[in-house]
């Protein structure tokens, strides 16, 4: 969860029982605080324990509440001292020539302790492809682009935008950190399409490299050293808000 989205919802929480001169709101908030909780940590954690003991106690409900307001404050404040943030890190690219490099890629985002996100991780939803992908964008703190020598599926024929294009342009729009990376090995990748959208790749390959500064990689280890490097270097220079797990 990110920062900002907990802080609201403990400040929604805070205001209810505050406000909970009668015991169904205080009853509500308790089944939310409860929820919070235990997305947050473990029952074992002292401040679920306390929690219970709170709401366990037979005194009256608003003595209660007023104890519970503290428990939240408190944990805001010890949110605000953590240091254990994980990024979402959102991998994109065409992917029947790149699978192995991919692969590398993700591998790369998870050695550096971050959450790797891209479409391998899909999952069925109602959302069109292109909502949905826009969606996993939102949630993501950093934008990888790997491209290989396909350019893929177009998106949208008229401009002649592919899905990767589409994603990347959605990046940028939001003012996502790119981190990107460019295929310049001597060997052709398997499913390539250069024979029919060559130009077409060209022209991308060379919006980016105007745009951002690339790195070029030849083969898997390459590019998962690369990604390692050039990651750590944007979590560094470019923090973002980042998710946190509390416990």
């Amino acid at each position: 969860m990110k920062k900002d989205d907990l802080f609201n919802i403990i400040d929604d929480l805070i205001s209810m029982f505050r406000n909970a001169t009668v015991f169904t709101i205080y009853d509500r908030a308790i089944y939310q605080m409860d929820g919070l909780l235990l997305s947050l940590m473990s029952k074992d954690n002292e401040i679920y324990k306390n929690f219970i003991g709170i709401v366990s106690s037979s005194e009256n409900f608003l003595f209660r509440a007023n104890k519970l307001e503290g428990v939240l404050r408190g944990l805001k404040n010890q949110i605000e001292i953590c240091q254990t943030k994980k990024y979402q890190v959102f991998i994109s690219s065409t992917y029947k020539d790149l699978i192995p490099y991919r692969a590398a890629a993700s591998g790369a985002v998870i050695f550096a302790n971050q959450i790797p996100a891209g479409m391998e991780d899909f999952k069925a939803s109602h959302a069109n492809p292109t909502e949905y992908i826009k969606n996993v964008i939102d949630c993501s703190d950093y934008y990888i682009l790997i491209i290989g020598q396909r350019f893929g599926s177009i998106q949208d024929t008229a401009t002649s935008t592919s899905f990767t294009m589409m994603e990347y342009n959605y990046a940028i729009n939001k003012g996502m950190i790119v981190i990107p990376f460019i295929y310049n090995g001597i060997d052709k990748l398997p499913n390539n399409d250069l024979a029919q959208n060559q130009k077409l790749l060209e022209n991308f390959k060379n919006e980016i490299s105007t745009k951002h500064t690339p790195s070029y990689f030849r083969c898997e280890d390459e590019l998962k050293k690369q990604v390692t490097q050039s990651l750590g270097d944007a979590i560094q220079q470019y923090p973002q808000a980042g998710w946190l797990r509390f416990g």
